[in-house]
């Protein structure tokens, strides 16, 4: 059984993560939807894209910051 919040992370994943000219884009899977995004960035009703780096996406949502790991970044069980 997971907890809601292990089940979050399935819902929101992040496909793939790269490095364009001098920032990472970062292209974040969700309800079957495909987004590429950016620092800043809005996603609706999910939150503002904070940080993204080669290890890790941070969306700040309503209920605080939430990071997401990179492919190959998993967090161990």
């Amino acid at each position: 059984c997971l907890s809601r919040g292990l089940g979050d992370v399935y819902k929101r994943q992040v496909a793939l993560v790269y490095q364009r000219d001098d920032h990472f884009q970062a292209q974040i899977n969700y309800r079957g939807k495909a987004f590429t995004v950016t620092v800043g960035d809005e996603l609706p009703n999910i939150g503002t894209v904070e940080n993204i780096d080669s290890k890790q996406v941070t969306i700040k949502t309503g209920s605080g910051s939430k990071s997401y790991p990179a492919p190959g970044y998993e967090p161990s069980t």
